[in-house]
């Protein structure tokens, strides 16, 4: 008698014990982070926007704080064209009011992370914060979220693609990149940007001193040539062939949370 009971005691235990590691089995499954394939993770990156229609973009980054945006806003406002701003959190967070500008223009906000960081060894988890950090400064300054996101100096790692597929951003890489600071010459940068300009283009544009003062030549040029100057979100529209393909970091053992 006192076996079976024991014998009992025993199989009951083992089934509450399976009970209950169903049951974290499935919070935990619940909370956990969604799988992403490469395929899913590889629709996040665009290097051009819709290229069987004649919008580009002029894209202005505001990465460090010594770029001239109210100038390079009111060239674009003057001009009639509608673009997209990539902003630190941190920048944002002491120009308020210059980011409610933009936006309040009808311009499009874009996010480079908290403090422009320079993309190499970061965790998961560190580029989750500083997208998310900076969000919620955007979003408290403009009423919206952010959806896309611009890697300083265009550099990605499997952990920055999981991370902005988690927090629902596109990476925008760019077709040309006007950025440098070092350059003084004028006929060279409105070259660069100028030169080969193709439909679904997008040019990341930083607004120092030097680049502010051909903006102007520059979106003359484009409209001259026919394109239509608009922000990202528009120029990449909803054409496939506008997804670029990312090769060379994916790793299918490296896709999990």
């Amino acid at each position: 008698m006192v076996k079976l009971k024991s014998e009992s005691f025993i199989v009951h235990f083992c089934a509450n014990c399976v009970i209950v590691l169903i049951v974290l089995a499935l919070f935990f499954a619940s909370s956990y982070s969604h799988i992403y394939s490469s395929g899913e993770l590889n629709k996040n990156i665009y290097y051009t926007g819709n290229t069987n229609s004649q919008a580009i973009t002029l894209a202005i980054m505001v990465c460090d704080g010594s770029e001239d945006v109210a100038t390079a806003l009111r060239i674009f406002n003057a001009k009639q064209v509608k673009t997209t701003f990539f902003i630190t959190g941190s920048w944002a967070s002491v120009n308020s009011e210059m980011v409610h500008q933009i936006f309040s223009d009808g311009h499009e906000i874009g996010s480079v992370g908290f403090g422009n960081l320079k993309h190499a060894t970061i965790s998961l988890q560190y580029y989750l914060d500083e997208i998310i950090v900076t969000e919620r400064i955007i979003e408290k300054i403009c009423g919206t979220k952010p959806s896309l996101y611009s890697p300083p100096n265009g550099s990605v790692d499997d952990c920055l693609l999981r991370a902005t597929a988690e927090c629902g951003y596109k990476i925008i890489i760019g077709s040309k990149n006007i950025t440098d600071r070092q350059s003084t010459n004028l006929n060279a940068i409105y070259a660069n940007a100028t030169n080969d300009v193709q439909r679904g283009d997008i040019i990341l544009f930083r607004p120092n001193a030097q680049n502010v003062s051909v903006i102007t030549s520059v979106l003359t040029s484009y409209l001259n040539a026919g394109f239509n100057i608009t922000t990202i979100s528009k120029t990449i529209g909803s054409d496939s062939g506008s997804q670029a393909v990312y090769k060379g970091l994916l790793n299918s053992s490296m896709l999990l949370f």
